[in-house]
């Protein structure tokens, strides 16, 4: 565990449970180790600027079309660093989409975002090897 860390518990949706898991999944991939949803949100934390790139319609669709309060119970440990960036970027993100964002909320926008940048390295990988670039 995380030497100042912090344990939270969410509630999250079916859906939100799989984006955690996918992107778990994703990360562990990507750095060949075992990773936990605490390693996952330490990565993307910083990331909040990359996000709303992706406009302010696709962030409201992904929050409606996955809701991130339901039924499956989430526990994991942050450091205050990373709880200090993602409460940085769920004010941003307030403000962005105008709405009183929760930290679930923050994460499952952060996630979105990991996993729209893991789909378009795969994309971007196959043209290369189809030698479209």
């Amino acid at each position: 565990m995380i030497a100042d860390a912090r344990l939270y518990r969410l509630d999250c949706s079916e859906y939100f449970s799989r984006l955690i898991n996918l992107c778990k999944r994703i990360h562990s991939s990507r750095t060949g180790h075992d990773r936990s949803l605490s390693d996952v949100i330490a990565y993307r934390a910083g990331r909040a600027d990359d996000t709303l790139d992706h406009g302010i319609s696709v962030l409201r669709e992904h929050l409606a079309t996955i809701p991130t309060t339901g039924g499956h119970e989430v526990a994991f440990a942050i450091s205050s660093a990373t709880l200090d960036l993602l409460e940085r970027a769920r004010i941003r993100f307030s403000a962005a989409l105008d709405s009183e964002l929760m930290i679930g909320d923050t994460i499952s926008l952060l996630l979105f975002d990991y996993v729209v940048e893991d789909k378009t390295e795969a994309v971007m990988a196959k043209l290369r090897h189809r030698g479209v670039f």
